[in-house]
């Protein structure tokens, strides 16, 4: 349960980026770089590599499949020769017995139409 409270405050974290000031009386943007703000995002914690993965969602320009490390610290974008496509995220999990994260989704054209997608990814490559 701390572990997926954890991510739950680094995803607040990503989202809004903000640090108080020695008092907590001032607020400052935090540049974070990439990845770019964005919704409808798949995001879990893989406690065995203690990162939170953050794949695909849409950052305003359209959706986008990448997929993003982050440590605690930095961010750091992941290529993998296969990934999954763009679709509708249904969800995001770490599975510990298996070490990967597993994610559901339903491609987009339509969104209404072909069966739901199981991918893998083992901090190397989806599968």
């Amino acid at each position: 349960m701390a572990k997926m409270m954890s991510a739950l405050i680094l995803s607040i974290v990503f989202i809004f980026s903000f640090v108080t000031s020695v008092f907590g009386l001032d607020w400052q943007l935090v540049d974070d770089g990439d990845p770019a703000p964005r919704g409808s995002y798949g995001m879990t914690y893989d406690s065995s590599k203690e990162k939170v993965i953050l794949f695909g969602g849409d950052p305003l320009t359209g959706y986008s499949t990448d997929t993003w490390e982050y440590d605690g610290v930095n961010w750091k974008k992941k290529v993998s020769l296969f990934q999954p496509p763009t679709g509708n995220i249904r969800g995001m999990v770490y599975d510990a017995d298996r070490d990967r994260v597993v994610l559901l989704l339903r491609t987009q054209h339509p969104p209404w139409g072909p069966p739901l997608e199981t991918w893998e990814y083992d901090g190397l490559t989806w599968r």
